[in-house]
């Protein structure tokens, strides 16, 4: 996958949820040079006649357009699956011939067995063989990305905030890696990391533990509270 620059970028993103809709905000007040196109799609609306979807209309408000996502699969360079991880799999599935040699981001931060260490999320290798008539391979390009930023965060942003945003990524192919930083610090207004790929399920399990130290604060009130009161009474 290679992209000169004369080649307008476009990057799909597949799901309509709250993450889809901070990161085509983001786009909307941080896209100013116009080379690069973003596009949103609900994963499964084969059921739908393509002749009857309407897309000029733009997502929630936003410059960015809702396509059918098999218009959008046709056109997208980037694909990003800003969907529940076990829907993943089913969307590779679905439309496994259009993701061909295509840079496909994972946002999710699941920690089961369809999460990062499933094999459909492979950062460790650039290529992933699939069983086909004609025994070809097919060229998946994993990053992981958009992964450890909120999506209230982000919907909160406004285009006057000086700072950007932090985040990291991570992949094993160098292009991949690099077209999607790209992406995030000029369209998205993020400031990006890359670190290697052997650490992303170290990224996964810290995104996962956010929260936990206001549980184990509760349980010290809790105990130092039952102990206050135990005393209390023995007095």
């Amino acid at each position: 996958f290679f992209l000169n620059k004369q080649t307008m970028l476009r990057v799909l993103i597949i799901g309509t949820g709250d993450h889809a809709h901070a990161l085509c905000h983001l786009y909307s007040i941080n896209n100013i040079n116009g080379a690069t196109s973003l596009e949103v799609a609900k994963p499964y609306l084969q059921q739908r006649q393509e002749g009857d979807y309407n897309e000029s209309i733009y997502f929630h408000k936003t410059s960015v357009p809702l396509v059918s996502i098999t218009n959008g699969l046709s056109r997208a360079h980037v694909v990003v699956f800003a969907i529940p991880s076990h829907s993943i799999q089913n969307v590779l599935g679905t439309y496994a011939h259009r993701l061909k040699d295509k840079i496909l981001v994972d946002p999710t931060n699941s920690t089961c067995s369809d999460g990062p260490n499933s094999s459909i999320f492979d950062y460790t290798t650039t290529t992933t063989t699939t069983t086909t008539s004609s025994n070809q391979q097919q060229q998946r390009r994993w990053v992981k990305a958009f992964h450890d930023v909120g999506a209230v965060d982000l919907l909160l942003r406004k285009p006057q905030h000086k700072t950007r945003i932090q985040t990291t990524m991570a992949s094993s192919c160098v292009e991949a890696l690099e077209t999607v930083k790209d992406f995030a610090e000029s369209c998205l207004g993020m400031s990006v990391k890359t670190v290697p790929c052997k650490h992303v399920s170290a990224m996964v399990k810290h995104q996962n533990s956010l929260g936990d130290e206001w549980v184990v604060s509760a349980y010290v009130l809790l105990t130092i509270f039952v102990v206050h009161e135990i005393y209390a009474v023995m007095r």
